[in-house]
């Protein structure tokens, strides 16, 4: 895992959206480059290089625990969207050292 910016200060209760947008107001935040897309939940409007889950498709990883494997490729693109969501949730996790 490679953090690329990381902006503090901003409230843990912060909406998803308030922090992207103050992020790319800021002259050292670093653009995208071409093919690389920020990976965000559903809270995040649509837009170019914002790569969301499927709506309407399981997604959380304990939804596919005790059931069959994802049957469609929005369930196939949303378990592994869901996957590397903990493994961000988890650095940041260690980065706050809990």
């Amino acid at each position: 895992m490679r953090f690329t910016y990381v902006g503090a200060g901003r409230a843990g209760a912060s909406h998803d959206m308030s922090v992207p947008t103050e992020c790319l107001e800021t002259p050292t935040y670093p653009h995208l480059a071409e093919g690389k897309y920020y990976l965000v939940d559903s809270g995040y409007a649509v837009k170019k290089g914002y790569l969301d889950p499927y709506r309407n498709a399981r997604y959380h990883l304990d939804e596919f625990r005790d059931s069959a494997a994802p049957t469609s490729y929005e369930e196939q693109f949303n378990f592994r969207h869901s996957s590397l969501r903990n493994v961000i949730e988890w650095a940041f996790g260690r980065l706050k050292g809990k």
